[in-house]
């Protein structure tokens, strides 16, 4: 670091502290310890002076790597460019709120962090390590893992406490340990009366707390005995902090409107078709408590003294995301792209946005603008806070201009885009969908719904955006460039024109050549419906779809997830019918696994499926289908069954007669074989030594596996953000692997089989011949195991003549075979004999 008065400053890699090598005023030398690659943060700090500086670490180049090891092609993992100006920086939308001392804290759902604001302007990490889980309890919560932190909120004595999706509620103290407070780490319900910490708790989604209580929403899904259909279940719990136990505040369990007027814990809620992301929970200054019963279009109240419930407020504006108060205790919702504020007694007083949806820059009137506001907060100067989901920023309407302002992000911008690959966020917002599929001109392209873009890997390196506004703000019509579609692409498909169908929520996108779209199904404003089968493809609907693929005839099939079916698109009448599944129940919106299993044995179309997250065909057209616990295949009669009874698969390939799902790969007969990760010990990933030996983390419903034509695997290791590769990974030889060297003529067969004399398909085999004297031209240097195990070169002689062997090695296997040649020099005839 070069700068000025830097003699004497303390000197950090994000956290941790280093000593320089040299320091003097004008020059700071360090070295950089060992690293995952990505960005880390440089500081100096000197007094109340702090200086910030990036370094970018790159992991090594896969084609410099032996066969078999592994590294990373792109992505720089979680990295949000903290700890410096919070509108700098890269974070995921989510909920907003203040400490007493006026620091704004966000949580970042899908980021599985909360950032923190500090009243300078900086921001910096406060809890998370950017990994989902519930690891860390005891330590710094910068050191822990979070799940989907949807809402933070603080006591009377600073504690902030931190809901998510695994069945626990979990406070940071002011000396930022994390603990869990609520939950015994099994999801249900049950402990009302005694201690929070081994009640049995679900989502504890949304939050308020005071001084003396912290309330949530206690929001599960329930599996109705009989009918195999969800059903969710809603109450308000509070945890009373003066001795740690839990009650049921409001709610009987039951889903519907019920209860005003009557005790709160009579009363039943629906919080709509969104269900644990609808919602809000708000104190008044009195310590009343408001809801926003989203599914049943009201906000109500609950008297904190009497425990009576009553609706306060029916908005018109749409459902409502968020609720807040200002010091004189009026109201703040969000609801339909604006943000509405009313009196105590309910009188309407100010309207902000409009609802369109357009994105407005900096210095756009919130009077007339679209204001996606997923949650609100009222900061120390009296302005409106809030986090504008559609473009993954938090903004700020400043009261005396009436003007938009930003606070922190850069959204709908990410860091590194259209830049260097390995420079680059990928999926910003969350972990779950990063899929992957090689072009025809051998581009990879990235489907990363987590950053709302469809990207493309150029063979020099870099990233470039082929789809998605970066929000969702957008065109919806036919015939755009891609790049103008608000988009959430989940599952790929590329065709030999190099055309693209993907999957978006509720939509099926089609892509030319050209970058221009259109949508194949009709666009589903509910998000999930089915609907349209026997009929043109156009007007049909589906439900939270999370694959594509085309057969060899070109007819499209839908992995129509929720809806717990595959349909197929005639290639020539675009009439879609059901093909797959139709002896289960439909799940619903963000309701995966309520789907049942049965049909193996007989007809596809008649069997139960849950949850198929992705599909691939083989050469013959045979069909493989990823699903809850399984892979099943349906033979080309129409038949399906399982093919291994193994779950945490979602995107599949098959190539070269081996089924591939993420980091395994599985034979025809549903051996597996794992090739990579496995290494949970390793602090770093790994980048750079054997695959198998490297920390992974694969597990998610949309995990890409794309292999390019050399034969190197690339993966979506999702945990860690990035997409990693290993070399020659899917033509590696198993271990154990034997080879049986022949020759006819000019023509080597090289028959590879494992230790039982089975053969094994796409391994790739290596020749050699002597450099100089008698020898012998080569065709290729190396080839593929075909379906039999055999892999084929022809061999021209050099006319010196001479005896010479000719080697074959299948790659990484220590087995090797050598027939010999004899050139006699006049006519090049020669003659092989065995080594």
């Amino acid at each position: 670091m070069r700068g000025a008065s830097l003699a004497g400053a303390t000197v950090r890699l994000d956290r941790a502290t280093v000593l320089p090598l040299s320091i003097n005023d004008s020059e700071i030398r360090v070295q950089m310890p060992a690293h995952d690659n990505g960005f880390v943060v440089i500081s100096a700090r000197h007094g109340n002076e702090v200086a910030y500086a990036e370094f970018l670490y790159l992991p090594p180049a896969l084609h410099e790597l032996p066969p078999g090891f592994i590294t990373t092609v792109a992505g720089i993992g979680s990295y949000t460019r903290a700890w410096g100006d919070a509108r700098s920086a890269s974070i995921g939308a989510g909920t907003v709120s203040f400490d007493a001392a006026g620091n704004l804290y966000l949580g970042d759902a899908g980021g599985a962090r909360v950032h923190r604001v500090r009243t300078d302007g900086t921001i910096e990490p406060f809890a998370g390590t950017g990994t989902s889980g519930t690891t860390g309890d005891g330590g710094p919560a910068l050191d822990a893992d979070i799940d989907y932190p949807r809402a933070v909120a603080f006591d009377g004595a600073g504690n902030a406490y931190i809901g998510g999706d695994r069945c626990q509620l979990r406070r940071v103290d002011p000396g930022g340990i994390i603990t869990t407070v609520a939950g015994d780490g099994l999801c249900g319900f049950s402990g009302d009366g005694g201690p929070a910490r081994l009640a049995r708790i679900a989502s504890p989604t949304w939050i308020a707390a005071d001084q003396h209580d912290v309330f949530f929403v206690d929001f599960t899904y329930v599996v109705e005995s009989g009918s195999g259909g969800p059903r969710d279940s809603v109450r308000i719990r509070r945890i009373h902090l003066g001795d740690g136990t839990i009650s049921t505040f409001a709610g009987n369990g039951g889903i519907g409107f019920s209860g005003d007027g009557g005790p709160a814990t009579a009363a039943t809620f629906d919080f709509g078709s969104r269900s644990v992301d609808a919602g809000a929970l708000a104190l008044d200054p009195q310590g009343h408590v408001y809801v926003a019963d989203a599914g049943n279009s009201r906000i109500r109240r609950i008297d904190r003294t009497t425990g009576i419930i009553n609706t306060f407020h029916v908005p018109q504006e749409g459902e409502v995301n968020w609720l807040t108060f200002d010091p004189a205790g009026n109201l703040y919702y969000a609801a339909g792209r604006r943000i509405v504020k009313r009196s105590a007694n309910g009188g309407q007083l100010t309207t902000w946005g409009a609802s369109s949806a357009a994105f407005p820059p900096d210095g756009s009137p919130a009077a007339t603008s679209s204001l996606s506001a997923l949650s609100l907060a009222i900061d120390p100067a009296g302005n409106i806070v809030y986090s504008d989901g559609a473009i993954n920023r938090v903004r700020r309407i400043n009261l005396a201009s009436g003007l938009i302002e930003s606070v922190a992000g850069i959204g709908p911008a990410i860091i590194g885009e259209n830049g260097p690959a390995l420079a680059a966020t990928l999926a910003t917002v969350t972990t779950e969908g990063i899929d992957l599929a090689f072009a025809p001109s051998g581009e990879l392209v990235i489907a990363d719904a987590g950053s709302f873009r469809l990207r493309r890997l150029e063979k020099d390196g870099t990233l470039t955006t082929l789809g998605g506004t970066g929000g969702q703000f957008g065109s919806q019509q036919d015939g755009v460039a891609a790049t103008q579609v608000s988009m959430y692409p989940i599952g790929l498909a590329v065709d030999a024109r190099g055309a693209i169908d993907l999957t978006n929520r509720s939509d099926i996108f089609h892509i030319e050549p050209d970058g221009l779209l259109t949508h194949i199904t009709r666009r589903d404003v509910d998000l999930c419906v089915l609907e349209g089968d026997g009929g043109p493809v156009d007007v049909a609907r589906v439900c939270q779809p999370m694959d594509v693929a085309r057969d060899a005839g070109g007819h499209l099939f839908i992995a129509d997830t929720n809806n717990n079916r595959i349909r197929r698109v005639d290639a020539s009448t675009k009439i879609i019918t059901t093909v797959v599944g139709n002896g289960g129940p439909v799940s619903g919106y963000e309701r995966y696994g309520f789907g049942s299993f049965c049909g193996d044995g007989g007809a596809a179309v008649s069997a139960c499926l849950n949850a198929p997250w992705g599909m691939a065909f083989d050469d013959e057209g045979r069909l493989y289908i990823s699903e809850l616990g399984r892979i099943r295949k349906v033979e080309l009669d129409g038949t399906i069954h399982t093919f291994v009874e193994q779950g945490g698969f979602s995107k599949l390939l098959v190539h070269r007669g081996f089924l591939y799902g993420s980091t395994s790969r599985f034979d025809a007969g549903g051996v597996r074989q794992q090739l990579a990760g496995g290494n949970t010990a390793n602090p770093l990933l790994g980048d750079g030594g054997p695959a198998l030996e490297a920390r992974t983390r694969t597990v998610g419903t949309a995990v890409g596996v794309a292999i390019d034509a050399e034969g190197n695997l690339y993966f979506a290791d999702i945990g860690h953000r990035r997409i990693r590769a290993i070399r020659y990974g899917a033509v590696l030889a198993p271990p154990g692997a034997i080879i049986d060297l022949t020759a006819n003529g000019a023509t080597l067969y090289a028959r590879v089989a494992d230790s039982s004399q089975r053969p094994l398909p796409s391994v790739r085999v290596d020749f050699t011949v002597p450099a100089s004297g008698a020898s012998c031209t080569l065709s290729t240097p190396f080839a593929i195991t075909d379906a039999d195990g055999t892999a084929t070169v022809t061999c021209t002689p050099n006319c010196v003549a001479g005896s010479y062997a000719i080697t074959a090695r299948p790659l990484t296997s220590p087995s090797s075979d050598a027939v010999t040649f004899t050139n006699p020099g006049r006519n090049c005839r020669r003659r092989a004999t065995r080594s």
